[in-house]
């Protein structure tokens, strides 16, 4: 019986202390004024907003990523390797996923956030998160 009461002693004073923690009432946060879709392309719209890279501090892909593998190089021969054993997941719901994973659009990539947030997100009701992942 002792230890029963102490373990709902630790519970209680456990819970006490998370509520303690957790600041009282919760405060009204006012949403931004500007909800606008700053920075995000509207329908039709094909220009991409300015990024956080300005041409100076653009890395140079071609000094970081290196040539293809030739034929006959070991190189190579690994590439065909990995490219004919990932062949076998074609189909697979890991495959389904990859493909969806694909997409850089504004739009895909908050739908990505929900599952995270723990909530649907869309461009219409995350517009912030939509502008910055569209730079």
């Amino acid at each position: 019986m002792k230890a029963e009461a102490a373990t709902y002693a630790g519970l209680a004073i456990g819970l006490a202390i998370l509520v303690a923690c957790s600041g009282g009432p919760a405060a009204v946060v006012e949403p931004p004024k500007d909800v606008s879709m700053a920075g995000v392309p509207a329908a039709g719209q094909s220009e991409r907003p300015r990024g956080f890279l300005t041409e100076a501090t653009m890395p140079d892909a071609i000094a970081t990523i290196p040539p293809a593998p030739k034929e006959g190089e070991a190189r190579n021969d690994l590439d065909w390797k990995v490219f004919r054993d990932l062949r076998t997941l074609e189909g697979s719901d890991r495959w389904k996923l990859a493909q969806s994973d694909n997409s850089y659009l504004p739009k895909d990539l908050v739908k990505g956030f929900s599952c995270a947030v723990g909530a649907e997100l869309s461009v219409e009701n995350a517009p912030t998160l939509a502008a910055l992942l569209g730079k």
